[in-house]
């Protein structure tokens, strides 16, 4: 193994984003953080493609779909400095269509702490690895106060304290093995951010932070004086009751993130959700009940989506009086069971514009480049809008 000793990992800017620096890139520095206890010394460049610094032995480069066209830009301005220098690509949609990433000298799938040292030390052009120690990230290799996040007017900062999702809906990605991190582990990590950077408000940013009761209660007792928000499913709350979201609200939550996805019961059921509109119901008046706000996210132009279930998806919204929602439209990608089994949906596309597959971006902006059989596109694009105009608070 030759010893490479500089390495630059880059966090690519997101500019379909009314904000772009709001969430600090944890992925990269996760990867930076194992790096950095191999020997290597780290650097991160979370600014414009255009000054990625010049000199490094080896780049990685970490991207979602939306963003990859912006990873070959960065890429090829490396090429460009110095032809010989290797750039790695990992990231989301490294794992989702490494075929895509042949122009790259390396590829790392999925959790990246291994992996990456592989592809740097080894020279590995394609690897995957699971995790065989955790590692907090190393936020100090970033100016962290220049993200902009805030919950109530604090400014907050992100954590993660699991990897992936244990369920199988079927418009969703399967990337991940679902993976949580041991408790005492998080709680070490919240202390240092508390104690050491001066937050005292957190979102938690796992797919499902909200999903043990135990687990919640094992990281959070104690922890005066912090407010936080997290994500979790409808089910989740049912099952876990009332009692959970007590001790949520006392210890500080302020609001809930939700994948609420429609307001139609067959929708639901023909991706796979496994939940019901009427656990959606029960679960909102339960976090309503304990003074916690509740934001949710819908996707408009999932298979089978038409005028009924749009209209569905209004009366749902109109009953339920969230307190604030985001609305995107399908992007279909590789890995998910809609992409992978076209054929057995109501759903269809031509070819796949990665540079406007966000999930989430800019008002005005959004493109639909899907269409079922009882709504065009410009329909699909209209309802979001519609719904949009109509429900959200800004």
């Amino acid at each position: 193994m030759g010893f490479v000793e500089r390495i630059c990992l880059v966090a690519l800017p997101s500019p379909f984003l009314i904000e772009d620096k709001v969430q600090p890139p944890l992925g990269v520095l996760y990867v930076a953080a194992s790096l950095l206890d191999k020997g290597y010394e780290v650097v991160v460049h979370d600014g414009k493609i255009e000054e990625i610094p010049e000199g490094y032995d080896v780049y990685g480069i970490s991207a979602t779909s939306p963003q990859f066209q912006l990873a070959e830009q960065a890429r090829s301005l490396i090429k460009r400095r110095n032809g010989k220098t290797r750039v790695i690509i990992g990231g989301p949609h490294a794992g989702s269509d490494h075929e895509s990433c042949k122009a790259f000298d390396g590829v790392v799938i999925g959790d990246g702490e291994v992996a990456a040292f592989l592809a740097v030390g080894y020279k590995t052009k394609l690897v995957e690895c699971p995790i065989e120690r955790l590692y907090h990230p190393a936020r100090h290799l970033i100016d962290l106060k220049s993200y902009k996040y805030k919950i109530d007017g604090r400014l907050a900062t992100t954590i993660m304290t699991s990897r992936g999702c244990p369920y199988s809906c079927a418009f969703c990605c399967q990337l991940n093995r679902f993976n949580t991190f041991p408790s005492e582990f998080v709680r070490e990590e919240l202390m240092d951010l508390i104690n050491n950077y001066g937050y005292k408000a957190f979102m938690f940013f796992d797919d499902l932070f909200i999903l043990q009761k135990q687990r919640l209660r094992d990281i959070l007792h104690g922890i005066e004086d912090i407010i936080w928000r997290g994500f979790s499913r409808a089910d989740a709350i049912v099952r876990n009751g009332v009692d959970m979201l007590k001790f949520m609200a006392d210890s500080g939550c302020r609001e809930i993130g939700m994948g609420l996805e429609t307001g139609s019961d067959k929708i639901l059921k023909i991706v796979n959700k496994k939940e019901t509109i009427d656990t959606y119901k029960k679960a909102i008046e339960m976090i309503h009940s304990q003074g916690i706000r509740i934001k949710g996210f819908l996707i408009v132009g999932l298979p089978s989506e038409s005028p009924e279930t749009i209209q569905e998806t209004c009366d749902f919204l109109e009953a339920v009086k969230l307190d604030d929602l985001d609305i995107s439209i399908y992007q279909p990608l590789k890995k998910s069971h809609v992409y992978d089994n076209k054929q057995q949906y109501d759903i269809f596309w031509d070819n796949i514009d990665l540079g406007k597959s966000w999930y989430k971006g800019t008002p005005g902006e959004y493109t639909a480049q899907i269409r079922t059989s009882a709504l065009s596109s410009d329909d699909i694009l209209k309802a979001r809008d519609m719904l949009e105009a109509r429900f959200k608070k800004w």
